[in-house]
């Protein structure tokens, strides 16, 4: 056997993986296109900057706050001697320790008095994200998760500031191939909803099914290999929320929201093994972008720019699932 005999049965390691790769949890072999796309048929890209996990850059940015969090608070330490500052030693007494006290002008008094706030302390990070909240948190979701299929009710969402922290990191990579929806329109839908209800479709399942589908995306999106079994029943129980209003998306009129909310649940339905229920949902996308498409020639309407762009879009996507099946 020759060196490049050897050579050759040595895997090369691929360092960065296309964002449909990467959308699909598939290997990619890092050309440009990459074997996959080729096979699909599929545009292949590239993001722009590789995100990394490199140690230490956590722990360097908690410092650099505290540190210059420690300076703040020496500066504005209230002093002990005299003046108005006796009056307020009994006010320090009973404030906590981790407040801090910012002397300022009282537009009330004399300018020799001084009003003194207190401020909280400031989170480095967001309560959820902690180690005891984060898995306390996971395990409530998944009995909240199990109780509502054994009841057959809707699973609640997510709170909100965890739904936009998700969609903010993983929004772009998620609709790399299938750009169904902007970001700033869908945070919109999701205030809505959770003003709405986070608990039910509120009498509109367009926006309830396109939210929780994209919801299921970016679960399994952000899912590490090896973890699928751990959260799988969250996945599938936010996409069990979005197919349940099928039947109203398919019975109302055709809008752009329903169709977005259908070709949602298709691009979740391409990753599990019934591949026939992305076939159907696609299938009924089309439909409802004909009968949508119809509908606003008989009546005249001119489309608005965002519409038209919209349109545009879930036409392509509509003839990329449909090329991909054929292929």
């Amino acid at each position: 056997m020759n060196d490049a005999e050897v050579a050759g049965d040595k895997p090369t390691r691929i360092f960065i993986a296309c964002l449909r790769c990467k959308s699909r949890k598939r290997r990619c072999d890092g050309g440009n296109p990459c074997a996959n796309c080729v096979a699909g048929s599929a545009d292949c890209t590239y993001g722009t900057v590789r995100k990394t996990r490199g140690p230490g850059k956590k722990w360097k940015h908690i410092e650099n706050i505290e540190g210059q969090i420690e300076p703040l608070i020496q500066s504005y330490r209230v002093p002990d001697s005299g003046g108005v500052n006796s009056l307020t030693s009994g006010v320090r007494k009973e404030v906590a320790a981790n407040e801090l006290f910012i002397p300022g002008p009282n537009p009330c008094s004399s300018s020799a008095q001084t009003q003194l706030y207190t401020l909280k302390p400031i989170p480095i990070f967001p309560d959820f994200l902690l180690p005891d909240k984060y898995g306390e948190g996971l395990r409530e979701l998944k009995s909240t998760v199990q109780d509502a299929i054994r009841t057959r009710r809707f699973i609640p969402l997510m709170h909100l500031h965890i739904l936009r922290r998700l969609m903010r990191n993983t929004f772009t990579e998620i609709m790399a191939e299938h750009q169904l929806i902007d970001l700033s329109d869908f945070m919109a839908l999701l205030d809505a909803q959770h003003a709405a209800s986070s608990t039910g479709p509120a009498d509109n399942p367009a926006r309830w099914a396109i939210i929780n589908a994209v919801i299921a995306i970016a679960l399994r999106y952000k899912t590490a290999p090896g973890s699928e079994g751990e959260l799988s029943d969250i996945q599938h129980g936010y996409y069990r929320n979005a197919t349940a209003v099928i039947p109203d998306l398919i019975l109302q009129d055709a809008s752009l929201l329903s169709i977005q909310a259908l070709l949602a649940m298709a691009i979740f339905a391409s990753g599990i093994p019934d591949t026939q229920a992305s076939v159907m949902l696609v299938t009924n996308a089309s439909r409802q972008l004909e009968m949508f498409s119809r509908g606003q020639s008989l009546s005249g309407r001119v489309l608005e720019t965002g519409e038209a762009k919209y349109h545009e879009q879930l036409s392509r996507v509509i003839n990329t699932f449909e090329r991909n099946a054929s292929a």
